[in-house]
């Protein structure tokens, strides 16, 4: 009895607040202890203050919300979502075939036209999120060049291509080259392709105008530091003045871009960790004159895509 007593005293004496309470039961966690709950119950409330700061800030242009990653440490967020690979950007050349910068639209949006599938989940596999945006660009190369979207998972690409969560982008390009993907994969890398990686474009490093381009042909894959809060807590608007460096932590996939009514000048992404974050699992990244050439969070600095060939 006198245990009891002293472990309902315990969790009375962590139990956080209402909020962490009710985020709780919104997003159930297994915390095994009172100490396991304390030590999440303060991360929380670190979290809970930052985003409290950021959205008191009018002048933002975008909002933040206590989102499934509430109770991380930006170090464990930091490698969930770790996995860029990354570019070369010394061998990084200008789009074959874009058209002019004067002849560039201005929005594009790949995911309204309906050649981008529906936004993947990496699950406990943070390096998945290379393969999830190195397949989805190939996904929409391949739609783009036959009219029909079919979904190729990153499964396939983890297990074939990698061996597993550690997931460059070299290691996928030279796999999608040698091996193709294919739409019926079933757990087996013993199979007949329907689509191989022809060539892998990297976009010149360090120009906002070479990445429109490159994405008014079609989906691009980028790397960005997602490591500040802002970023981890997205919910909605344009992401900008984030002070993130730009050493990439993870990889996304650049869909388009355009301006607000307002005037700001966006990209837009998809991420690979769900659609429950962000807006729908999309999020806007500031872009334009006053950013350096790397681009905020580094979206600028080793971006390239897929040139595919349909084998079916």
């Amino acid at each position: 009895m006198a245990s009891m007593s002293l472990a309902v005293a315990l969790l009375s004496c962590v139990s956080a607040s209402p909020a962490f309470d009710a985020w709780l039961a919104a997003h159930p966690r297994d915390y095994v202890g009172t100490s396991a709950y304390a030590y999440r119950a303060a991360v929380f409330a670190r979290n809970e203050d930052e985003v409290a700061a950021a959205n008191a800030d009018a002048a933002a242009g975008f909002t933040l919300e206590l989102n499934e990653f509430a109770d991380m440490t930006a170090e464990e967020f930091a490698a969930f979502v770790a996995g860029a690979g990354g570019v070369d950007d010394a061998a990084a050349v200008a789009p074959a075939g874009a058209p002019p910068n004067s002849a560039l639209p201005a929005s594009v949006d790949w995911q309204a036209a309906g050649v981008v599938t529906p936004v993947p989940s990496s699950g406990s596999c943070g390096g998945a999120g290379a393969a999830s945006s190195f397949v989805g660009a190939v996904e929409s190369a391949w739609a783009l060049a036959t009219g029909k979207l079919r979904p190729l998972g990153a499964a396939q690409a983890l297990a074939c291509g990698c061996g597993g969560c550690d997931c460059p982008l070299s290691a996928l390009y030279a796999w999608g080259k040698a091996a193709g993907l294919t739409a019926a994969y079933n757990g087996s890398c013993a199979y007949a392709p329907d689509v191989r990686v022809q060539a892998e474009v990297r976009v010149r490093a360090g120009s906002e105008d070479a990445l429109l381009a490159a994405l008014a042909q079609q989906p691009v894959i980028v790397a960005v530091n997602a490591s500040t809060p802002a970023f981890r807590f997205y919910k909605a608007g344009v992401l900008s003045a984030l002070d993130c460096g730009a050493a990439p932590s993870a990889t996304l996939l650049a869909v388009g871009y355009g301006t607000t009514p307002a005037g700001l000048p966006f990209y837009r992404l998809r991420n690979a960790w769900g659609a429950n974050w962000g807006e729908a699992g999309y999020v806007r990244l500031a872009r334009g004159a006053d950013f350096n050439p790397d681009g905020e969070c580094g979206v600028q600095r080793g971006a390239s895509y897929p040139v595919v060939a349909s084998t079916a």
